[in-house]
């Protein structure tokens, strides 16, 4: 079996079919090398993919960590939390 090895699954040449006749350590490197942070371009898809994914799994974060806060409750005095962190910062 024969491969063509100017054949890309990017546009920009990175990820090329392996040569045919390599030992097995030859294709764990090559695995290591450049398939260890799989990028937008593999999949056909624009480098500025990676960042709308970042920006929604930060975004789901934070909503994650506002939907646990509790809401304003009166604490001593009739206090919210972010009163009471107020005048402890002051």
């Amino acid at each position: 079996m024969m491969t063509n090895p100017d054949y890309s699954f990017d546009d920009y040449g990175i990820y090329k079919i392996p040569e045919y006749d390599l030992k097995q350590a030859d294709y764990i490197e090559i695995i290591k090398d450049k398939y260890d942070k799989i990028t937008p371009e593999l999949f056909g898809l624009h480098a500025n993919a990676d960042i709308t994914t970042n920006a929604n799994k930060s975004d789901f974060m934070l909503s994650a960590i506002l939907s646990i806060q509790p809401a304003t409750a009166a604490t001593k005095g009739g206090k919210s939390p972010e009163d009471l962190n107020e005048e402890k910062a002051l």
